[in-house]
């Protein structure tokens, strides 16, 4: 009996090492904001991916994803939180086209058979199953710019959602910051969000150009994106957006040396009869680490 006993006990511990040991590895702790896209994989399904992550509703749920698919070798991704949370992800091949990403708090699947539009399904995080992904394919280190915001009705509390946009990493046509490319817009109580990526040119006191996100300092970021129009649930939205984000104020306005240009702390929006307006809350940290080119090549820094 005493050997059976001991028997059992050598197993349990065994089980009990095995377990520990899957769980430390389980979580590759890579840090995905630095990882270098793969140029062989340029164009192809495997690489680095990045987008938005948000709630229709919950405010919490929203931050900027990372998705390693294969770029190593390995499979891996992260979100980062508004709030500074990062949930990491352990990610698994299903099949050719197909990986199944989880972690302690959620999971989410992604298809890269069109690596032009990678689509994200069944995403699951803090039991909320309402929750969203939209990523594109990544060339350029910790991803291209990310413009996280939120929008309100003038009048109505409860019509509001996300207001985010993103690009592709590529300088704008100014010759400093990064242009936007696509709008992403969720509202309260529909599950999946509502998706522009044609923007339109418009002329800034700066020039002409697109929207673009141009990083001052590690916390002054300028979103300006003026004049768009948007097809949103078979209705056209007029926007504009000229905001600085952690900065309200005249101190040190970064305009001043052009004079003509009137940033604001938030946006305006207006959509089949209503009106609101547009806050942007943050730019991920990924966007930071283009902070030294931008900087050195800004206009508003000479």
């Amino acid at each position: 009996m005493k050997k059976l006993f001991l028997v059992a006990l050598t197993a349990m511990l065994v089980f009990s090492c095995s377990t520990d040991n899957t769980e430390t590895a389980e979580f590759e702790n890579v840090d995905l904001t630095v990882m270098v896209p793969s140029k062989a994989l340029s164009e192809s399904g495997e690489g680095m991916y990045y987008g938005i992550f948000g709630h229709n509703e919950l405010k919490y749920l929203h931050g900027k994803v990372l998705i390693n698919a294969a770029n190593n070798g390995k499979y891996s991704a992260s979100i980062e939180l508004e709030n500074g949370d990062q949930i990491k992800f352990e990610g698994k091949k299903l099949s050719e086209n197909n990986i199944h990403y989880a972690s302690k708090r959620g999971s989410f699947d992604l298809n890269i058979q069109d690596y032009t539009n990678p689509i994200t399904t069944n995403v699951f995080i803090d039991k909320e199953s309402e929750s969203y992904i939209v990523a594109k394919k990544s060339n350029t280190r910790g991803g291209g710019p990310v413009v996280l915001g939120i929008y309100i009705d003038n009048v109505d509390s409860n019509f509001f959602g996300n207001w985010d946009m993103i690009g592709d990493g590529s300088v704008s046509s100014f010759g400093f910051g990064f242009d936007l490319s696509t709008v992403i817009v969720s509202h309260v109580g529909l599950v999946n969000p509502r998706i522009d990526s044609t923007m339109e040119s418009e002329d800034y006191c700066i020039g002409v150009g697109f929207p673009f996100v141009l990083v001052i300092d590690a916390t002054i970021t300028d979103v300006w994106a003026d004049n768009q129009t948007s097809m949103l649930g078979g209705f056209p939205a007029s926007w504009s957006v000229k905001s600085i984000v952690g900065f309200h104020g005249d101190a040190v306005n970064p305009y001043s040396p052009v004079g003509t240009c009137d940033p604001s702390s938030f946006g305006t929006w207006s959509w089949n009869g209503r009106t609101g307006v547009m806050f942007i809350t943050s730019t991920p940290a990924p966007v930071r680490g283009f902070e030294s080119t931008v900087t050195n090549s800004s206009p508003y820094n000479r």
